[in-house]
C-alpha cells in the first residue's frame, strides 16, 4: 500500500547522499554499505539489521 512498512528514507543515514542503499530490515533508516562500520564490500543477501537495530536496546532495570 502507499507508504507501508517497506518505506525507507532515500539518503544514507550516515552522510545524507542518495544511490544504492542499503536498507535496514526493522526501521526506515538506509545506509551506503561504503559509510557503514566497518564497511561491507558487497549488499548482503537476505535480511540486514542496521547499526542501530543490533545494538542492544538500552533498557532501564
Amino acid at each position: 500500500g502507499p507508504l507501508g512498512s517497506d518505506h525507507h528514507m532515500e539518503f544514507c543515514r550516515v552522510c545524507k547522499d542518495g544511490g544504492e542503499l542499503l536498507c535496514c530490515d526493522t526501521c526506515p533508516s538506509s545506509y551506503h554499505i561504503h559509510c557503514l562500520n566497518p564497511p561491507l564490500p558487497e549488499i548482503p543477501n537476505g535480511e540486514w539489521l542496521c547499526p542501530r537495530c543490533t545494538c542492544p536496546a538500552l533498557k532501564g532495570k
